[in-house]
């Protein structure tokens, strides 16, 4: 079973489906202007082809030597990337204030957890605050990911624990208020966690990277 200050069963309040909707930017409008005077317009427009062939050759040679292209596949062996929310939730619980996104509303589902406490030196306001590797007993700003738990987002099969990044936040929000920011560049790596609540890394464990992650919700 996953140890932790407080369970992601008890954590998850009232989760809610994030409805996104993405499909109305993209194709209400879009297909009236593409009707006929856009063909017609490449199709006069003979400088243009030439412009994108001598830009096409430009940028081929870039694309070899993009520094941060490469800098995103030499980070340590990320054996998951990204993070996607459909519900989320945040608030104050048991003396920290806590945020816990998850990737889907059935199981197994993976969480993403904010752990914010003050005494340990947890953020107290807006800011941006770098992510060490504190062990979990002593973080004030932990970030961890829990990977295959279940219907009551408890009983995860593994844990992962920041050692690097940055969360920004850009609002702290009061209950009833906003807590909003974004995590980046965020390596965690598997972790165990002890009674006491000690981390402790797993050898041979796998990593998680999170490049950025916006995150906003409603503070409960």
């Amino acid at each position: 079973m996953i140890l932790a200050r407080l369970t992601a069963a008890a954590l998850a309040l009232a989760l809610s489906l994030g409805a996104a909707a993405c499909g109305d930017s993209g194709s209400g409008n879009g297909g009236a202007d593409t009707s006929g005077t856009d063909t017609t317009v490449a199709d006069t427009t003979v400088a243009d082809t030439t412009v994108a062939d001598t830009t096409v050759a430009d940028t081929a040679e870039g694309d070899t030597t993009v520094a941060d292209t490469t800098g995103d596949t030499t980070q340590p062996s990320c054996d998951h990337s990204g993070f996607t929310a459909v519900a989320q939730d945040a608030g104050p619980a048991f003396g920290f204030f806590f945020y816990i996104a998850q990737t889907t509303l059935a199981a197994p589902v993976d969480t993403l957890n904010f752990e914010i406490i003050e005494e340990q030196g947890g953020a107290t306001e807006a800011g941006s605050y770098p992510l060490t590797g504190e062990n979990y007993k002593t973080c004030g700003n932990c970030v961890l990911v829990y990977q295959g738990c279940d219907e009551n987002l408890d009983n995860c099969a593994k844990t992962y624990l920041a050692q690097s990044g940055t969360l920004v936040i850009d609002d702290l929000g009061d209950v009833s208020g906003t807590f909003a920011g974004t995590l980046q560049n965020a390596v965690l790596a598997e972790v165990t966690v002890a009674e006491d609540y000690t981390s402790t890394l797993v050898t041979g464990g796998e990593t998680w990277c999170i490049d950025s992650f916006a995150f906003s919700a409603d503070v409960q």
